[in-house]
C-alpha cells in the first residue's frame, strides 16, 4: 500500500495536476523535464597578463572565459584597445604596436571584462654616428652638427633625445640644436648619447676668429699681439679668419722679431678696410718705434701699408683690404714730397720716356733708396713701369702717372696724340690684323716667328704693331704662325713660318719681312686659317698652297705640302672663296657650294664623310649667296636670310640644337633670316638686320661675348644690345665686331694677346681694341 502511494506521488510529480486529481481510473498524459539554466561567465583570464612591444611589432593575447569555480567556458570574446593611438588589437587578439605609451587591452564575454596592459617601447638604437665636417675652429665660429641614429638593421630613427656634451666648455661647446661654438683655442671631446650608445669627436679651435657680413669680427694670435677688427659688410658671407704666427719670416733688415703673423686665407678680400692692430716688444736700443710701419708680403717683396704708431701702448694700427702676411718694419725717415720730372709730357704712340722720381724729407733733404711705385689712371691710353719708363699706347688724354712713395704722391700729365682708324680686321687662331682705311697693316698676337710682321721675333704683341711695310693691302689673311696679305695690285704677300710652304714662295724658309707668293698671280680675295692659303682670280679660279695633309689645296691626291701655288682641280668658276682649318670651300655664281679637303665630320657636306682632294658639290643642292667656314664646320646663307650648317658639331656650333656632326646642311634652329654670315673656330655668329647677333657654338675661351663659358646649341643673343656692322670669321677662338659707330672691340681667347688690349687675358665680353698712332 505504501509502495503503491509513493509510485502514486511520483506520477503526480511527473504528471498534470489535473490527473492526480481526478481520481479514479483515467489515464495520465507524462510531461519533459525543464533543462537547467547555462553556468554564468564569472571572469575572463588575459594571457600573457602584461606584455612589453617595440613599436611596430605585434603579439597575439589569449581570452578564455571562466565560471565560477574557474572552469574554462568556450564563450564568444570582443576585444578592445583603450588606448588606440598607442596599441590596437584585432578581432582575433592580435595587438600591433603604434607609438610609444601604454595601453590596456580588454577582452569581453557576456559583460565581464578581463584586461591586461601593453607597453610600448622605442626601436632600440644600435648605432650613433655624429655628422662633422672636419678641420679646425676658430674663436666664435659655429658648425651645426648632425646625428645618424639607427637601428641594427642600419635604418634611421628619427626624434630620439640626444645628450650632448663637451669635455671642455672653456673651448668649445655645444648646445641641445646640435650647434658647436668655439670658444678658445685649445682642443674638446664632443660627444652624443642616445639611450645609452653614445659617438665623439675632436674639435680643434685654432687662433683666429669668426666672420660675418651681419656684425663683422675680431680675430686674435693666440699671445694677443695680433688682432684684426673687420666691421659689419666688409664680407658677404661668413669666413673663418686665422691667425698663425710665422716664427721664420721672408728676411729683412729691419723687421721687428716676433711681429710675423698670417692671416689666412690668402684670398680672403674686404669690401671695406680691416684694423689690423700689431702689439711689439721692447725694441733694441737702435730702433726707432715711430718709424715702425705695417707690411704685407707681396711674394717677392715687403710692400708698406698705411699706418700708424702709438709708443705709449706700442701698438701699431694700419687699414688693410686682405688676408697675407703682415709683420712690422723698421723704415727710415718718412718721405714728404714726391716730385716727378717732367711733369707735362706729350707722346706719339709707342714712344717712351723715363720719368724721375725725387723724394725728399720734411726738412727738404732728398731720401734714396726708397720705394717707388708708379701708376698710369689709364693703361689704355700710356703704361708705366715700376722704374717709371712711360709706353704710349693710344691716343688720349691728358692723363696723370702717379709716383707714390710711403703714402706720399707727386703726378705728371701726359697725352697721347696722332690716332688712326682701322676699317677691316680679319682674326687668325693666335693673332689678328688690321687694315687702316689707305691699306696700311697692323697686327698683333703672336709673334714667335715674326707673324705680326713685327721684328725682333717675340713671344706676344699684346696690341696693334704696324707691320713695317710699304705695301697698301686690301685683305690680310692671318694664318697659324704666319700672315698674308692682298695687296691692292692682287699680288699676295706672306711673312712669318714656312715649314709647310704656306707663304707659296717656292721654299721652305722663313720670313720676318712680306714675301712675294711666286706665280705672279692677281687676286681678287685670300684666304688663310691654319696651314693652308687660298686665292680667288678675277675668272673664277683657285690657287691654293701650304699644307696638303686632307687635300685642302683641291689640286693634287698628294697629301704632301706644296710651296707654290697649286690650281684648284674642276671647271667650276667661283664668286666666293673661304678655308677652314683643313678643307676649303668655293661659291659659284648660281649659288652652289662647292667644298674640299677634311671631311671626316662631314665638313665638305657632300654627305660621305671622306676626305676630298677635289671640290665636290654640297648636299641636296641649296643654293646659298654666301658661305662662311669655322676650323672644323661650314655654313650658308640662303638669299632669304635662312642658314644652313653641317661639319664637326661637339660644340654645337652647327646651331640644330644637337651636338651630332653633321655630314650634309641641316636648317639651324630659329626663324631668324640673317643678313651676314661669320663662321669662326667651333661657333658661329649671324648679324640681322637691325645689327643685333646671334651666336651659337663652343664658349669655353668666353667666345660668343656673353660673360660665360657656357656653349650655345642653338642660336642666342650672347651679346645683348649691342649692335655691329660687321664681325669677323675664319679659324680664330676669338671674335672682333666693328659697332655702328665703327669702333672694333674683341673678345674670347687671349693667351697670345690676339684681341689686342695689351693683356693675355681671355675676356668673356667685348673690350675695346685700342686704337693705335702712326
Amino acid at each position: 500500500m505504501l509502495q503503491t502511494l509513493r509510485r502514486c506521488t511520483l506520477l503526480c510529480c511527473v504528471s498534470s495536476l489535473v490527473a492526480c486529481s481526478s481520481g479514479g481510473d483515467s489515464p495520465v498524459t507524462p510531461t519533459p523535464p525543464t533543462p537547467p539554466p547555462p553556468v554564468a561567465v564569472a571572469s575572463v583570464l588575459i594571457t600573457p597578463s602584461t606584455t612589453e612591444l617595440v613599436v611596430g611589432r605585434a603579439a597575439t593575447l589569449s581570452a578564455t572565459p571562466r565560471d565560477a569555480s574557474g572552469t574554462a567556458l568556450a564563450r564568444a570574446v570582443t576585444w578592445q584597445s583603450l588606448a588606440p593611438s598607442v596599441a590596437t588589437v584585432s578581432s582575433s587578439g592580435v595587438v600591433s604596436a603604434v607609438a610609444v605609451g601604454t595601453s590596456v587591452i580588454t577582452a569581453t564575454s557576456e559583460g565581464v571584462t578581463g584586461s591586461t596592459t601593453i607597453t610600448v617601447v622605442p626601436i632600440p638604437v644600435a648605432t650613433v654616428a655624429i655628422g662633422f665636417a672636419g678641420g679646425a675652429l676658430v674663436p666664435q665660429e659655429t658648425r651645426a652638427l648632425t646625428v645618424a641614429v639607427r637601428d641594427s638593421s642600419a635604418v634611421s630613427l628619427p626624434d630620439r633625445v640626444i645628450t650632448w656634451r663637451s669635455t671642455n666648455t672653456a673651448v668649445a661647446t655645444i648646445d641641445s640644436a646640435a650647434v658647436l661654438t668655439a670658444r678658445a683655442v685649445g682642443t674638446s671631446i664632443i660627444s652624443a648619447t642616445v639611450d645609452g650608445r653614445r659617438d665623439s669627436i675632436v674639435v680643434t679651435v685654432v687662433p683666429g676668429g669668426f666672420v660675418t657680413a651681419t656684425s663683422g669680427g675680431t680675430a686674435r694670435s693666440e699671445d694677443g699681439n695680433f688682432e684684426l677688427v673687420v666691421p659689419a659688410a666688409a664680407v658677404s658671407v661668413p669666413v673663418a679668419v686665422r691667425v698663425t704666427r710665422v716664427d721664420t719670416p721672408p728676411a729683412h733688415a729691419t723687421l721687428v722679431a716676433g711681429s710675423a703673423f698670417r692671416v689666412s686665407p690668402d684670398s680672403l678680400a674686404f669690401a671695406q678696410a680691416a684694423s689690423l692692430i700689431l702689439r711689439y716688444g721692447t725694441p733694441a736700443s737702435a730702433a726707432l718705434p715711430r718709424q715702425f710701419r705695417l707690411h704685407r708680403w707681396s711674394g717677392s717683396a715687403w710692400e708698406p701699408r698705411e699706418s700708424a704708431v702709438d709708443t705709449s701702448t706700442r701698438r701699431v694700427l694700419g687699414g688693410v683690404m686682405r688676408g697675407g702676411l703682415y709683420a712690422l718694419i723698421e723704415v727710415p725717415r718718412p718721405v714728404a714730397t714726391v716730385t716727378v720730372t717732367p711733369s707735362n709730357v706729350s707722346l706719339e704712340r709707342g714712344d717712351t720716356l723715363r720719368l724721375a722720381a725725387t723724394l725728399r724729407a720734411a726738412d727738404g733733404a732728398s731720401l734714396a733708396g726708397r720705394s717707388v711705385t708708379w701708376r698710369s689712371s689709364n693703361d689704355a691710353v700710356a703704361t708705366v713701369s715700376s722704374s717709371g719708363l712711360i709706353t704710349a699706347v693710344s691716343a688720349g688724354g691728358p692723363i696723370t702717372v702717379t709716383a707714390e712713395s710711403e703714402g706720399q704722391r707727386g703726378t705728371a700729365t701726359l697725352t697721347v696724340t696722332r690716332t688712326i682708324r682701322f676699317e677691316r680686321l680679319f682674326t687668325g687662331a693666335f693673332n689678328s690684323c688690321a687694315l687702316t682705311e689707305d691699306g696700311e697693316a697692323w697686327c698683333w698676337g703672336a709673334n714667335e716667328y715674326c707673324e705680326t710682321g713685327v721684328a725682333p721675333c717675340s713671344a706676344v704683341v699684346s696690341s696693334p704693331a704696324r707691320v713695317p711695310t710699304t705695301l697698301r693691302f686690301r685683305e690680310m689673311a692671318p694664318g697659324n704662325e704666319f700672315t698674308c696679305g692682298l695687296a691692292l695690285d692682287g699680288a699676295a704677300w706672306c711673312w712669318g713660318r714656312n715649314d709647310l710652304g704656306e707663304l707659296g714662295t717656292g721654299t721652305n724658309a722663313d720670313s720676318q719681312i712680306p714675301a712675294a707668293v711666286t706665280g705672279g698671280h692677281r687676286f681678287v680675295a685670300l684666304r688663310g686659317v691654319f696651314s693652308h692659303v687660298c686665292g680667288l682670280t678675277s675668272v673664277g679660279d683657285v690657287w691654293c698652297w701650304g699644307s696638303n695633309s686632307r687635300g685642302q689645296l683641291g689640286a693634287s691626291d698628294d697629301p704632301r705640302s706644296s710651296s707654290t701655288p697649286l690650281r684648284v682641280r674642276g671647271s667650276q668658276r667661283f664668286v666666293q672663296l673661304e678655308v677652314g682649318e683643313e678643307h676649303s670651300c668655293g661659291l659659284t655664281a648660281a649659288g652652289q657650294a662647292w667644298c674640299w679637303g677634311e671631311n671626316s665630320d662631314g665638313e665638305s657636306g657632300d654627305g660621305s664623310g671622306i676626305d676630298r682632294s677635289s671640290p665636290v658639290a654640297v648636299a641636296d643642292a641649296h643654293v646659298f649667296d654666301a658661305l662662311s667656314l669655322g676650323s672644323f664646320h661650314s655654313c650658308g646663307r640662303k638669299p632669304t636670310g635662312e642658314t644652313w650648317c653641317w661639319g664637326w658639331n661637339t660644340n654645337g656650333q652647327v646651331g640644330d640644337g644637337s651636338r651630332v656632326s653633321r655630314l650634309r646642311p641641316v636648317r639651324i634652329s630659329g626663324t631668324d633670316q640673317f643678313v651676314s654670315l661669320h663662321a669662326f673656330g667651333w661657333s658661329t655668329c649671324a648679324l640681322l638686320a637691325n645689327g643685333e647677333a646671334r651666336c651659337w657654338g663652343e664658349n669655353a675661351e668666353g667666345e660668343l661675348g656673353d660673360g660665360t663659358t657656357t656653349d650655345r646649341l642653338t642660336p642666342t643673343n650672347t651679346l645683348g644690345s649691342r649692335r655691329f656692322r660687321t664681325l669677323t670669321h675664319g679659324g680664330a677662338f676669338h671674335m672682333c665686331g666693328q659697332s655702328l659707330e665703327r669702333v672694333w672691340s674683341c673678345w674670347g681667347w687671349n693667351e697670345w694677346g690676339q684681341i689686342g688690349d695689351g693683356t693675355r687675358t681671355n675676356r668673356l665680353t667685348p673690350v675695346l681694341l685700342p686704337i693705335p698712332e702712326r
